[in-house]
This record gives structure tokens, sequence and C-alpha cells, in this order.
């Protein structure tokens, strides 16, 4: 996945990163996802902010401090039949994220060998407020 970036022209500002999203129907793999600086965001192990299904929560979301920002973090669960993510943000999402599957051999996690899943990013344009007056 490429990096992540606001998209300017001539110095203004035309849109930025809102949504992460990917879906994985194999079973035998699971999400990991990491920020630019190597956290694990989602994923199986315990250093990882989400673990579990997010199914249960308020809104079926949590709410994960990162750094400057709040990520809103949905996700369905890696023993879901359809295993899925979003990680939004009223701030930009930027940088260089990982999204992979990872399968679990015994004690030792192993990338698994099928191809890197597809990762969708939502843009969030922005635009110039126009205001108009009737006579």
């Amino acid at each position: 996945m490429s990096a992540l970036q606001v998209i300017e022209r001539d110095g203004t500002i035309l849109a930025d990163p809102a949504l992460v999203y990917a879906s994985n129907a194999d079973s035998t793999v699971r999400f990991t996802v990491t920020d630019p600086n190597g956290q694990c965001i989602i994923g199986g192990s315990d250093e990882c902010l989400v673990t579990d299904s997010t199914i249960g929560k308020r809104g079926g979301l949590e709410s994960v401090p990162y750094g400057d920002q709040i990520l809103r973090i949905k996700y369905s669960g890696a023993d879901n039949t359809l295993e899925r993510f979003t990680i939004t943000s009223i701030d930009p999402i930027i940088g260089q994220w990982n999204v992979s599957l990872e399968s679990e051999d015994g004690l030792i996690q192993h990338a698994d060998a099928s191809e890197d899943p597809i990762v969708k990013i939502t843009y969030r344009y922005h635009s110039e407020t126009i205001t108009v007056t009737s006579q």
C-alpha cells in the first residue's frame, strides 16, 4: 500500500485520507494493521490496540487515542465469516500504513502466501463555501 497523504494543489488542500477499509473472506488468516511507526493497531497480538470485535461496543466502534487525534475503529473480529475493518478519523490518516494477512503456525506468526489484501481509501474533499444572497 502506498503512503497516505494529503492532496494539495498550489498550497491549497483539496482532499485528505479519512477512511481506510479492507475485508478478508479467508478464515485461515487474519488482519494485522500497523501504523507508520510500527505500532499494531488491529491484530491478534496483545500489543495491538484492537484485538477483538468491536460489534458489542456503542455504535459498533472503538475510539482509540492516537497521538493528537482519535481513531474510530470498527472491526468484525477474526472469527467472523467476513473479517473486515474500518478506520476513520476527523483528522487526516497519513503516512505509510501496513495492512497484511497473517496466519498463526503454533506460536510463530508468519506472512501467508496469499496476495496482499485490497485496501480501500476514502478521501474527504475540501471545497470553498460560497454564500449567495438574493436582492
